[in-house]
């Protein structure tokens, strides 16, 4: 007994402390990780709302566009009771290019905002992880076999 009384043995309250020690730096790792995922959402949201409203911009102008052209064909139209003789090519182009670039631009938006978005995908799937590693954990050593129960039981 002598060689053991030097030894040192973990008193309860330490290993308490020490326990509770790391439960905190584990919430205050998921807690950052949530942080970095929610700025990186709202930056991707933000991203969104900017160029989101862009391709919206652009689609209302190009229709603006359009109903101007149509409001002014009808005019002339009415104003000399034939069909308009000059051909309105470039304000026709104008408008339609406006509203596929809007809709393009909206599209592109929408895709990498599907594809980049997380919603604290990782953060709930660390609490899952978290979760089972608890459980196990909290499994007491008495339910488990003994490996010395085991190796007995197993010889014949």
């Amino acid at each position: 007994m002598p060689e053991y009384a030097g030894a040192k043995t973990p008193s309860w309250t330490e290993e308490w402390r020490r326990l509770f020690s790391d439960f905190v730096d584990l919430l205050v790792l998921r807690r950052q990780l949530a942080e970095l995922e929610v700025c990186n959402d709202l930056r991707q949201i933000k991203r969104l709302g900017i160029f989101g409203g862009l391709g919206l911009t652009q689609c209302l102008v190009g229709m603006a566009v359009l109903a101007v052209l149509a409001g002014s064909l009808i005019d002339q139209w009415i104003a000399t009771t034939t069909i308009p003789g000059p051909r309105p090519w470039g304000s026709l182009c104008l408008g339609v290019v406006l509203i596929l670039s809007g809709l393009e631009t909206l599209r592109r938006s929408w895709n990498r905002f599907q594809r980049e978005f997380s919603g604290l995908k990782e953060s709930i799937a660390e609490l899952r992880e978290d979760a089972v590693w608890l459980r196990e954990w909290s499994v007491s050593d008495s339910l488990k076999p003994d490996s010395a129960d085991e190796a007995s039981a197993t010889t014949p």
